[in-house]
């Protein structure tokens, strides 16, 4: 496993690497203040997979919606020619990025609690609510859906559908949570043995 920075995650074997979150552009002031448009920077994207010798992602997946969880990922999809397994916000959000820049990036539909075989990997996907990012307030930074298509500006990066992984594979079983708060409901529905406590960056394994 590979932490790439922000809340970026690779885990691969000799023959398959998938992706999760991985972000590395971020935005400037005047994305925040004029809602400007907000897409990768490439070459610095491209520098990043040198840096972490990424190579052959095969698939790529989101927790969410917020722009430091996907901005990347479209690109990430087009470069390595990877398949985005989307719910409805990121695919989307995927159009969009296909239309402002003509490219074909390919999705495939992400299913709720059915797994996904890729290889050696079996991956489950498990729908949780995002936590407030001010919980004393119960305040959620731009909560609802992407529902803007053909835009890809700053505010468009909505939460959308939030997601949890359990990542099985021969060698160790991950579960995959980018919230600071584990939903112990969701928890106790996951076969053991699942060991929490330890952290990749923001990743709860």
């Amino acid at each position: 496993m590979t932490w790439t920075g922000i809340a970026g995650l690779v885990i691969e074997d000799e023959d398959t690497s998938i992706g999760i979150d991985i972000t590395f552009t971020k935005p400037q002031l005047t994305h925040w203040l004029l809602n400007k448009t907000f897409t990768s920077q490439e070459q610095l994207v491209i520098k990043k997979i040198q840096h972490f010798s990424l190579k052959n992602l095969k698939a790529i997946f989101n927790s969410h919606t917020h722009f430091d969880h996907v901005v990347d990922l479209p690109f990430l999809g087009h470069y390595f020619q990877a398949t985005l397994y989307t719910s409805e916000s990121f695919k989307i959000l995927v159009e969009s990025y296909n239309h402002l820049f003509n490219r074909k990036v390919k999705t495939k539909d992400l299913p709720s609690l059915t797994p996904i075989i890729i290889d050696n990997f079996k991956i489950t996907a498990f729908p949780r609510r995002h936590p407030p990012i001010l919980q004393r307030w119960n305040w959620h930074f731009l909560e609802g859906k992407i529902l803007s298509k053909n835009s890809l500006q700053f505010y468009d990066y909505r939460e959308g559908e939030t997601w949890s992984y359990l990542i099985e594979h021969p060698k160790a079983t991950i579960y995959f949570d980018q919230s600071g708060i584990p939903d112990r409901e969701l928890l106790a529905q996951l076969p053991p043995p699942i060991v929490t406590g330890k952290q990749i960056g923001r990743a709860h394994v």
